[in-house]
């Protein structure tokens, strides 16, 4: 039920091409690309009850450009991984878009079950999200119906995306959500120059399984944190590892930098318990600015895997005109440059 269709297919251009359907009507996705190399979609309005543009197994130096989504799910990279032996999908970018009351924003979406696919090499740039539920967001536990894949991780490695420039609002609270495979963890996502805002405040993100950097970023005013890990205090295998934190500018921030390992809302089958999530490899550079609270570091980390790996890097945060202070718990790194508040972490 494609509008358009792009299989099997060399330098293919579509440039000025406007789609309208229902944004109820199922399957509807305006353009499709598999298995196909250079093609290039530029100039189109597109509106359905799907992906305003899929991206199939197969599709390689792909280039979208000045497209303006809404209604429907996004520009989405996938689904993949549905069948074991599938091609994979590279060199993809998707620049000066713009999102209006969609489901999604930019999506890569995979299976959950086992396959030797892949996606690399991605660069989303330059988007406007109006009011999108999930701006950007990884989702490698695809399984509608249950089908086939209960209990199992997705095998489609997903490497080197980077969002750039991404900007606007989100319609929901978590504006970033990476939920990549326990068995392939995505490696490379580069976070630069994201602004998502919910409801006048900075909107939150989720990653699962995510390992890349943050950098280029300015939070508004008056948050109520700033760079934030956070876990539950239980039981649990997951990990956070090889992140950074970079050029970030606090303003009036109640927790400018915050590692949280005993959340726990309403008591909820947690009490007493120590988090089982390993956070490790994570480098603050270059954080300056104001902090709401006299605490300007708080690294609570979990008393049965302590944080390993911290590393402050020339920060600087400012409480009432005085240095912050910092309040360090199970913390293991190092601190380097011109810090301020003076480094709690055991070395």
């Amino acid at each position: 039920m494609f509008h358009i269709v792009i299989n099997g297919c060399n330098d293919v251009k579509v440039q000025g091409v406007k789609v309208s359907a229902a944004g109820d009507s199922p399957n509807t996705d305006g353009i499709h690309v598999q298995s196909s190399s250079g093609v290039t979609i530029l100039d189109s309005k597109i509106g359905t009850g799907d992906d305003c543009v899929s991206v199939g197994p197969g599709a390689t130096n792909l280039w979208i450009e000045n497209v303006a989504c809404g209604p429907g799910h996004g520009i989405s990279i996938g689904s993949l991984g549905k069948e074991q032996q599938e091609a994979g999908v590279q060199n993809v970018t998707v620049t000066s878009v713009t999102f209006t009351g969609t489901q999604n924003g930019v999506r890569i979406k995979s299976w959950g079950r086992t396959s030797g696919g892949f996606a690399r090499n991605i660069l989303f740039q330059h988007a406007l999200m109006n009011n999108v539920d999930n701006p950007i967001i990884i989702d490698q536990n695809y399984c509608p119906d249950s089908g086939n894949c209960p209990g199992q991780a997705s095998g489609v490695k997903i490497s080197d995306v980077i969002y750039q420039d991404i900007h606007g609002t989100s319609a929901t609270e978590v504006g970033v959500k990476l939920d990549c495979s326990s068995k392939n963890p995505c490696t490379g996502i580069s976070l630069e120059d994201v602004k998502l805002i919910y409801k006048n405040q900075p909107a939150e993100a989720s990653c699962t399984n995510a390992d890349g950097s943050a950098s280029g970023f300015v939070l508004p005013n008056s948050t109520q944190n700033g760079v934030r890990i956070k876990s539950w205090g239980r039981t649990s295998s997951g990990f956070a590892r090889n992140i950074l934190f970079q050029h970030a500018l606090m303003n009036n921030v109640d927790n400018p930098i915050i590692i949280d390992q005993n959340y726990c809302p309403d008591n909820e089958n947690c009490p007493g318990q120590a988090s089982g999530i390993k956070i490790s490899d994570v480098i603050y550079q270059d954080i300056h600015g104001t902090s709401a609270t006299e605490v300007g570091v708080k690294l609570d980390c979990s008393s049965k895997n302590p944080c390993t790996g911290i590393s402050l890097e020339d920060v600087k945060l400012i409480y009432k005109n005085q240095p912050a202070e910092a309040s360090c718990t199970n913390a293991d790194g190092s601190a380097s440059g011109f810090v301020l508040p003076n480094s709690c972490l055991k070395t």
